[in-house]
């Protein structure tokens, strides 16, 4: 079985899975910060403190909802891309073509980042710094940050995998035709 099939094949088992703990992950954290921030606001107003960690839980809660979050966008091709080569009229060909070379960069950059990312959790992985309130190591905070650049790189590749298959069977019909 070749490459791209692998790729597809685990996009197809794997994608609905994926695709709920993305979102689950993003709703509970969209829900409870809004529930911790008026927490905090009334506590500290009514007892003139705010109860310990909630605001690590906060912090701690937003950086992986923006790294999960980023890789849902990711997943659904919404995030902020460029669209000037879609006011230039050109052929499906084309156009396949540039979001192959496109795509390409996006995920060497994204392999590069997750490999920094990667080697600046392992560096962080043996310091003894932790999350105050908890105890918890500060790789907890750190996880959000590999776990999304790590999901953004998947998707990327399936992206890029879909893409460039159906630029070589426009290829193949176009050839036979």
């Amino acid at each position: 079985m070749s490459f791209d099939r692998w790729v597809l094949l685990g996009t197809k088992w794997g994608g609905t899975t994926v695709k709920t703990v993305e979102e689950f992950i993003t709703g509970i954290g969209i829900v409870v910060i809004p529930i911790l921030l008026v927490a905090r606001v009334i506590l500290r107003f009514t007892i003139h403190a705010a109860p310990l960690g909630m605001e690590e839980l906060g912090i701690l809660m937003a950086a992986w909802i923006f790294y999960v979050g980023s890789a849902c966008t990711s997943r659904m091709r919404e995030q902020i891309t460029v669209t000037v080569i879609q006011l230039v009229p050109l052929n499906q060909r084309i156009r396949r073509v540039i979001n192959v070379i496109a795509l390409t960069i996006s995920l060497m950059v994204n392999v590069a980042f997750f490999y920094i990312c990667y080697g600046y959790l392992t560096w962080h992985e043996s310091q003894p710094a932790i999350l105050e309130p908890f105890g918890w190591p500060i790789v907890v905070l750190d996880l959000s940050l590999v776990t999304g650049i790590g999901l953004m790189t998947w998707h990327t590749l399936t992206h890029l995998v879909s893409e460039a298959r159906g630029l070589a069977r426009k290829t193949r019909t176009q050839g036979e035709g």
